[in-house]
């Protein structure tokens, strides 16, 4: 154990604490308490060991609309399991959309887990792949081993493999829409797994999931869309983030006015769908404005230790006649007492 964690970085030793993985991963995946509850019914068995040592340690099918949370999730079960997060490999299945990018993926994806066979494998939109590399999958889901072009056999037994989904999204309105308050998680969950399934094997075109897949993948976990509630807290906790990091980082204090919450989500809410983009949407948008804003008045004026960051001219959201916002936002210096 000790020569790994020298060499490779790898603490085997690590134990995860199986009475806590859903309230750990809630803290900080927001608003999915289905999602976390199927992850830590199947890492239960995981953590026990007692899953089947022929195959990688747990599969996972994370469906739902982009920005909802499923990459978060990904990272933050890399911290649950490993305390690492260099322990998550992504890969971006649209990349590997052609029948000639197989072999590039075989060399990739081996040569990957030959360097880190205890990890997180984050395959992004699995849809996308193509046939051969999907086929190149069942292969190592069935058996946990991939042989690299060089015959030296990899194995995957050590791995959770997590494949992410758009496909069949319009499922997960209803659930966010009629899941009861009182409900058990997983009998809500067993309720509604066939009609993911169903509706998964009926995607077509670009958006087409590979059916065979399905029968491979251990657990499926649904991440419902987003509530403009959420989407607040969300932000709230990335501002503070920030104002810490700049506190940290410059020494400079930053106040940020709660306008700047509203004028964030609000008016994203307002100017795009709610399938479009979820919370990357809205952390896009605060990257662009206020990150830059901020980092821009810093630079441009570092003997200024106390800032504000507001909201000027009027918000979409204040006036729904408007069909575009006129605000935007600015940051002020602040006199020292």
């Amino acid at each position: 154990a000790q020569v790994l964690y020298d060499q490779q970085g790898i603490n085997i030793t690590f134990n995860a604490n199986a009475n806590l993985i859903e309230d750990t991963l809630n803290k900080h995946v927001l608003q999915q308490d289905i999602a976390t509850s199927a992850i830590a019914h199947r890492l239960q068995i995981c953590i026990a060991d007692l899953n089947d040592k022929t195959k990688p340690m747990a599969s996972f099918l994370f469906t739902g609309s982009t920005g909802v949370g499923k990459t978060e999730m990904a990272k933050q079960m890399t911290m649950l399991l490993f305390n690492d997060s260099q322990q998550l490999i992504r890969f971006d299945m649209s990349e590997f959309a052609n029948e000639d990018s197989l072999d590039r993926f075989r060399d990739e994806l081996t040569a990957q887990v030959w360097a880190h066979p205890y990890c997180i494998l984050l395959l992004d939109e699995i849809e996308k792949s193509c046939a051969p590399v999907t086929r190149l999958l069942l292969s190592v889901l069935d058996d946990g081993r991939l042989s690299d072009r060089n015959n030296r056999t990899v194995s995957f037994i050590n791995t959770y493999i997590i494949m992410t989904t758009n496909a069949a999204s319009e499922i997960y309105k209803t659930i966010q829409q009629y899941q009861s308050e009182s409900e058990d998680k997983k009998e809500f969950l067993a309720h509604y797994e066939d009609l993911i399934q169903q509706s998964i094997k009926e995607t077509t075109g670009a958006n087409r999931f590979p059916p065979e897949l399905l029968g491979r993948i251990d657990t499926i976990v649904p991440f419902k869309p987003l509530s403009a509630k959420t989407m607040r807290e969300i932000t709230q906790n990335k501002l503070k983030a920030l104002a810490n990091e700049v506190r940290i980082k410059h020494d400079v204090s930053c106040t940020i006015s709660k306008l700047v919450i509203e004028y964030l989500v609000g008016d994203v809410i307002n100017t795009v769908d709610s399938d479009s983009g979820g919370a990357r949407s809205v952390m896009h948008k605060l990257e662009t404005e206020v990150t830059t804003n901020v980092a821009e008045f810093i630079n441009a004026y570092p003997q200024v230790k106390n800032i504000y960051v507001k909201v000027d001219g009027q918000m979409m959201s204040q006036n729904k006649h408007e069909l575009k916002s006129k605000a935007y936002i600015k940051v002020y210096a602040i006199e020292s007492k």
